[in-house]
């Protein structure tokens, strides 16, 4: 029963397991191993499958296992639960391992590769045949003089623009991205149908290119971006992980850039001064709307 319930099959214990999805055979798996206390634990990509709150349970079992003493082996291109688990990574590349040590540092360095200094990106092979959108190139500029430029101060300016082609009239497709932070965090997804002039406006064969900024509040540090292709309800047809990376420098930043959270915005606050009138009573001295 417990296996059950942690897998979330319970409802279909009656079913052959054969008729399971592929999702629900890897969390039906996983429930079964982790529950058998093994000495060594191993698991390969169990996150990628199942909604949120299965995910989290799958964390905390691990997390549980290494507490106990014993070994959690985990196989993973999910580098933020990478780093919440383990203290230890090794990166494999081309069946080869790469890179062997601390955690923080290999998954730096594995997501630096290859983007690293990259203000320019081209697909080495065609794109668009399902959506009839071919992306040509992504490049990040700095958007006042258009040169290229992978630096950003903190609260400056640094522009996307991807550049692709329409061999089909389409009104429902449009490139997006992706911003991660260095230890594999999405951020946020960013479409150019957000323009809403443009959200299901027919876009007829041609090129055309899409600009957009990156948000100020961004914490100084490292950050990648994918680009992609998606329809109007986020079926992906293309996407390329990685391909631009930039970096957010503290300079001009007023306040410690260690603050908790991965966004670092300055809000605007309201403070207004009271002044005691009788014990227990207060009066405040302005006010909003003057």
């Amino acid at each position: 029963d417990e296996i059950a319930s942690f897998s979330g099959v319970e409802k279909f214990l009656d079913t052959p397991v054969k008729r399971y999805s592929s999702g629900m055979k890897v969390r039906l798996a996983f429930a079964v191993a982790a529950h058998l206390e093994p000495e060594i634990l191993i698991v390969d990509e169990v996150l990628a499958v199942g909604d949120a709150a299965f995910q989290q349970k799958c964390i905390a079992k691990m997390e549980n296992v290494g507490k106990d003493g014993r070994t959690v082996l985990f196989v993973s291109h999910n580098m933020g639960a990478v780093t919440q688990l383990c203290d230890r990574a090794i990166w494999l590349k081309g069946g080869r391992i790469r890179m062997d040590g601390d955690v923080h540092e290999v998954v730096n360095a594995y997501l630096n590769d290859g983007a690293s200094g990259h203000a320019l990106w081209r697909p080495d092979t065609p794109t668009g045949e399902r959506s009839g959108i071919r992306i040509l190139e992504a490049r990040l500029s700095d958007p006042t003089t258009d040169e290229a430029a992978t630096m950003m101060t903190y609260g400056g300016s640094l522009q996307l623009e991807i550049r692709y082609e329409l061999s089909r009239a389409t009104k429902n497709a449009s490139v997006f991205y992706a911003l991660r932070d260095s230890q594999g965090d999405v951020l946020y997804v960013s479409r150019d149908t957000d323009n809403l002039r443009w959200k299901g406006r027919e876009r007829v064969p041609g090129t055309y290119v899409s600009r957009t900024l990156f948000p100020e509040f961004l914490k100084p540090g490292r950050y990648l971006v994918t680009v992609g292709v998606a329809d109007g309800i986020g079926k992906r047809f293309d996407r390329y992980e990685d391909v631009l990376a930039f970096d957010v420098s503290s300079a001009g930043c007023p306040v410690n850039p260690s603050r908790r959270g991965l966004l670092l915005p300055l809000l605007d606050w309201e403070v207004t001064p009271m002044v005691e009138t009788k014990p227990g009573e207060a009066a405040l001295i302005g006010g909003m709307g003057g």
